[in-house]
């Protein structure tokens, strides 16, 4: 006797490809990507506020937070240009 349908293992793997495809299909249409470049740039500014407040840290530590003229500290294997204690923007 012909049966017709599908069997189990077909319907699994069609819904595996149909979850594949809608993990990347998806985002795109419900607007999701603005949403993660929002993320990348927050994460970008508060590394960046880290990054300053350790270099002034670092400075304070040297006693060049209150020279107004450039000065260079040493943070490991780099060296920083500060003003006034903050890392001088070039």
């Amino acid at each position: 006797m012909k049966t017709k349908g599908f069997t189990l293992i077909e319907l699994v793997v069609i819904i595996v490809i149909v979850g594949v495809i809608s993990a990347f299909v998806a985002p795109k249409f419900l607007g999701l990507t603005g949403d993660a470049h929002i993320a990348l740039l927050k994460g970008v500014k508060s590394s960046l506020i880290t990054a300053s407040d350790f270099v002034h840290t670092r400075a304070t530590v040297l006693g060049v937070e209150n020279d107004p003229n450039k000065s260079q500290i040493d943070a490991g294997d780099v060296k920083i240009q500060v003003v006034m204690g903050y890392p001088a923007g070039y």
